[in-house]
């Protein structure tokens, strides 16, 4: 099967001819042998990769013999349901089943009994679930990776070290989305913390020595930050308390982002941008940022979804028990205690992301 085949990776272009795939893909393999890994650790990275590429292929329709308004997957892609449910070490119909469906638990007062209830998914509902698991795989995997790497280091620990720090860069496209807005905010952070230890500080320093040099002009992009991150009023906040409603809706989000922050100097409506295309996103479709590098106009179309990307139930208690050893253990069971204490709390993607930024910063900040 030949890459455009694959839906995950078939929308940029297929061939770069400054790039060799083959041999990149040899030196990545023998990469990983120099790090100590074994023939079966690289069949079992190989074939989960596989395993997310085939399940992105999996595709869903209504059924209409569904009296709940519930989808079937297609019967062009049953085949690459068959493959990733053995790539994966799952019974073929389990994962069928928890890809249309989820379950919803309620509690009988009279016996205090948990009544387990599928509730079928509409097909976007499907496409999200699908999503969600070839994300937390993917996820897993490439923190297993990092594991072998940190592993393959003749010393277990040091005060002197380097660390690589993988990171992309500001993004702006035609469409921005929820994806943007996090790597943007990151850029944010990471430009914050280069004005503080490399123009700020080392500038005092000069002073504090006596050195006469050209003054580096710059600006604070606290106020950006703020907008983003703010307690109540920041874009984070405001989309985690919309995830939370019963019915939450992209355009009242955006309505709350504009009026929480009215008259803010970094926050603007869409028809403010310069380009066309943004303009003709309305006010409660979208918004404009104006980062350290650009203006950014954000359509917040699938803010909502994109922020509560996590697995239900039934998909995570299914990779839970796979036949799959490998796949077995990216997914530990977490403490019973954990368990019921999640039914009860909603961690979005945002609150994740900005969780791990803060560790990162708190990391850089220790070590320069």
């Amino acid at each position: 099967m030949i890459r455009f085949c694959f839906q995950f990776i078939s929308k940029g272009p297929l061939r770069d001819p400054q790039l060799d795939d083959a041999n990149d893909f040899n030196e990545c393999d023998q990469s990983m042998d120099h790090m100590g890994l074994s023939t079966q650790d690289k069949i079992n990275i190989y074939s989960t990769v596989a395993a997310v590429l085939h399940l992105g292929n999996i595709n869903f329709e209504d059924d209409p013999e569904s009296t709940k308004g519930g989808c079937k997957i297609t019967s062009s892609t049953e085949q690459s349901l068959t493959i990733t449910s053995e790539m994966l070490g799952l019974n073929v119909r389990d994962l069928r089943n928890a890809l249309i469906t989820r379950i919803l638990m309620t509690r009988t007062t009279s016996n205090n009994n948990d009544n387990i209830i599928p509730v079928p998914l509409k097909v976007h509902e499907a496409q999200n679930a699908r999503d969600a698991l070839a994300k937390a795989i993917y996820i897993r995997l490439f923190d297993q990776i990092v594991s072998f790497v940190n592993k393959s280091i003749p010393f277990s620990s040091s005060n002197s070290y380097i660390g690589i720090l993988d990171i992309a860069g500001f993004e702006y496209f035609p469409i921005n989305s929820f994806e943007q807005f996090c790597i943007n905010y990151c850029n944010e952070k990471l430009q914050q913390f280069f004005n503080e230890r490399i123009l700020k500080e080392e500038q005092l320093l000069y002073d504090k020595e006596g050195l006469e040099l050209k003054k580096i002009s710059y600006i604070d992009n606290q106020d950006c930050i703020e907008l983003i991150e703010a307690k109540t009023t920041g874009c984070f906040d405001l989309l985690d308390e919309e995830s939370k409603l019963p019915t939450p809706r992209p355009e009242h989000f955006t309505t709350e982002v504009h009026n929480r922050n009215k008259g803010h100097p970094r926050l603007d409506f869409p028809r403010k941008s310069k380009l066309r295309a943004s303009r003709e996103i309305r006010d409660d479709e979208g918004f404009l940022v104006q980062h350290f590098a650009g203006s950014v106009v954000y359509s917040t179309a699938q803010f909502i979804e994109k922020n509560n990307d996590a697995l239900h139930a039934s998909l995570l208690i299914l990779i839970q028990e796979s036949r799959n050893t490998f796949i077995k253990n990216l997914f530990p069971k977490a403490p019973e205690h954990e368990q019921s204490a999640g039914k009860l709390n909603f961690i979005s993607v945002g609150s994740k992301f900005r969780s791990q930024l803060a560790d990162l910063m708190n990391k850089l900040r220790s070590t320069v």
